[in-house]
Parts: C-alpha cells; sequence; structure tokens
C-alpha cells in the first residue's frame, strides 16, 4: 500500500465506498474548561468529545475522512490555552478540508459561528450538519 499513487489511492476508495475522497472538518460547541481544574466542565467536555468521536467513526464508515479538533483537546494541559490560540489552529485544519460539519449546538459556539463557518463559507466549502435522527449529514444552505 505505501507505493500505491494518490490516485490509486482514490481508485480504490472509490471502489470501496462508492464516492470521491473527501475530509470535512468536524465542528461545535468545545469551551475548554480552563484553570484550575473543574470537574463539571472536564466531564462536559469529555462527552462532546466522544460524540464527536462517535460521529467520526459513522462518517468514516461512509467513506468521509475527518479532522476532529476535539481529540486534541482531552489533555489538561491545552486548558491554559486562550480561545484565540485554538481559532487560529482550527482555521488552518479547515484549510485541509473539503467541507464542514456541523455538530448539534453549534449555533452557540462563538468558535463555530465567529471564525469555523464564516471561514469556511469564504471558501466556498460545503456546509453540512449532523444530523442524530436520521444518523447523517443534511447539506445546509447558504
Amino acid at each position: 500500500m505505501p507505493n500505491l499513487t494518490p490516485e490509486q489511492i482514490a481508485d480504490k476508495w472509490q471502489m470501496l465506498y462508492g464516492i470521491e475522497p473527501m475530509i470535512v472538518y468536524i465542528a461545535g460547541p468545545m469551551s475548554a474548561p480552563g484553570l484550575p481544574y473543574n470537574p463539571i466542565a472536564w466531564a462536559a467536555l469529555q462527552t462532546r468529545a466522544r460524540y464527536a468521536c462517535r460521529v467520526q467513526c459513522k462518517l468514516l464508515r461512509r467513506g468521509i475522512v475527518s479532522i476532529n479538533p476535539y481529540s486534541s483537546c482531552l489533555d489538561p494541559e491545552m486548558w491554559s490555552y486562550q480561545p484565540q490560540e485554538w481559532y487560529h489552529g482550527d482555521l488552518w485544519l479547515i484549510t485541509k478540508a473539503d467541507a464542514i460539519v456541523l455538530l448539534p449546538g453549534w449555533e452557540v459556539s462563538r468558535g463555530v459561528t465567529q471564525y469555523e463557518l464564516p471561514f469556511a463559507r469564504l471558501r466556498n466549502m460545503r456546509a453540512y450538519e449532523w444530523d442524530d435522527a436520521i444518523d447523517s449529514l443534511r447539506e445546509m444552505s447558504e
């Protein structure tokens, strides 16, 4: 497998999943707990991160690879970073994606509404909402 060209990998992906390879960025409410340690905020963040990982697995089963920023927020060392520091890194990650997937609750997330979604729209990326009711994506209109 390591000797495959990108075109060969795309062809194999098409055969396996019936779709072109696509990378999505997962966005939703996150809010790192901050310091000092707060067990309630930590538990809420862990719950959101587990949920994002479940969505990530469901996407992969459909042949969609994702960038999941929730996976980087589980180390308490990351709590000391300010939101602006997260946003800059997140925007760079969005440049590597083909589309953005918004998790439930994204409407109340300052990071999503002020930075991630507007940036994705500027880049003419497709935006999808994850819908638990149908366990799938719904494309958003402009």
